[in-house]
């Protein structure tokens, strides 16, 4: 897609976002205080490779190839929260990106009442991001990221996004630093695409819950989490499957240090998974370059069989503009053996070289 041919489409999200908000804006209105604010990403990607397509998610069918495509990171969102009184809140967020091999699809990644009588309590309901990985609770807000998008070589490994359900935070000091528990249960559904375009699988996703421990002291940022699903791709069987993740973050103004590990294991067919990445940058004024190296070993016995060991690396350069605007340009290597990046490989392409993917963005907040 080229930027004009899109215009349209993007207008289309952006009312879509702002009716949203106007909607949550007027049923909330009288003796309740609402806030409003709003991010985006304009991204282009491009690869060295005119077939296979690279893909950050498994609910795209659609990716990059030697074309400049400009929904690969492409987003645009706007949040909105409520003050309804009475120990009671509204949070909405809706986000327009690329799904299936539509771009800028408008979809609500979170939706929840919150009831908050103690500074350390809040029971939630409604539609809630997926809280898989230490990046989660911004995973589409590209300005508060060092790269063009979190690694995908391991976020991949978890593309469903959202589910419905309830939720339980809680925050406490432990020491010098914060300590906060959020607990879910829920249910969702997703459609997956598996290497081709025209082979999608429809999940059912039931029984789901999770445990996500995050600690704040300093500089430092630890987190662990937990989550367990059954995961239904056909009505005959379900994957009971579970999720671990461990990260940390570091940033003191100068180092910037993330690494994160996944884990994903599921029964009765066979479905392991475990990916890794390590980014290390460095502030230089308004400048942060950083690298990022990912890998990931994959093993799944059903539907195809495959047994793949890849790795991956990314250099990303950053500018920050202003206090609410970034330009980023990024360059990766990635294998074919990468097999959930790629859409449409054959045979020559598995058995080739790594690919290049060059990414240049813009991201705002407002």
């Amino acid at each position: 897609m080229s930027i004009m041919e899109d215009g349209g489409q993007l207008i289309r999200a952006m009312l879509f976002v702002c009716t949203g908000c106007t909607i949550c804006c007027n049923a909330g209105a009288g003796e309740a205080n609402w806030h409003i604010s709003g991010f985006g990403t304009i991204a282009g990607a491009m690869t060295d490779e005119d077939i296979a397509e690279y893909r950050t998610e498994q609910t795209q069918s659609k990716g990059a190839t030697s074309d400049v495509d400009w929904g690969l990171h492409s987003v645009l969102g706007m949040k909105l929260s409520v003050d309804l009184g009475e120990q009671w809140s509204l949070t909405t967020q809706a986000v327009a990106r690329r799904n299936g091999s539509d771009d800028l699809v408008p979809n609500l990644d979170w939706l929840y009442l919150s009831y908050h009588p103690r500074s350390w309590f809040d029971l939630r309901a409604g539609r809630f991001i997926m809280p898989a990985f230490l990046l989660s609770d911004y995973l589409e807000v590209g300005y508060a990221q060092p790269t063009i998008g979190p690694p995908a070589h391991v976020y991949i490994q978890g593309s469903i996004s959202t589910f419905e359900g309830l939720q339980l935070f809680n925050r406490f000091p432990v020491g010098t630093g914060s300590l906060s528990i959020q607990t879910s249960a829920g249910s969702s559904e997703a459609d997956i695409y598996v290497q081709s375009p025209d082979f999608k699988l429809v999940f059912d996703i039931n029984n789901l819950a999770s445990i996500n421990a995050n600690y704040e002291w300093n500089n430092w940022l630890l987190r662990a989490g937990f989550l367990q699903a059954d995961f239904s791709p056909d009505p005959l069987y379900t994957l009971e499957t579970k999720f671990t993740s461990l990260g940390v973050q570091y940033d003191n103004g100068k180092l910037l240090f993330i690494a994160e590990r996944i884990t994903r294991e599921s029964e009765p067919i066979t479905d392991s998974v475990t990916a890794q990445y390590i980014l290390a940058g460095w502030h230089f004024g308004k400048w942060l370059p950083s690298i990022t190296y990912s890998e990931a070993n994959v093993e799944y016995i059903w539907l195809v069989n495959v047994q793949a060991d890849s790795e991956a690396t990314a250099l990303t350069l950053r500018y920050d503009l202003s206090r609410s605007t970034a330009i980023k340009l990024q360059w990766e290597q990635v294998p074919p053996t990468a097999d959930a990046l790629w859409l449409n490989p054959y045979p020559a392409f598995l058995a080739g070289k790594d690919r290049e993917i060059v990414s240049f963005g813009l991201d705002f907040v407002f």
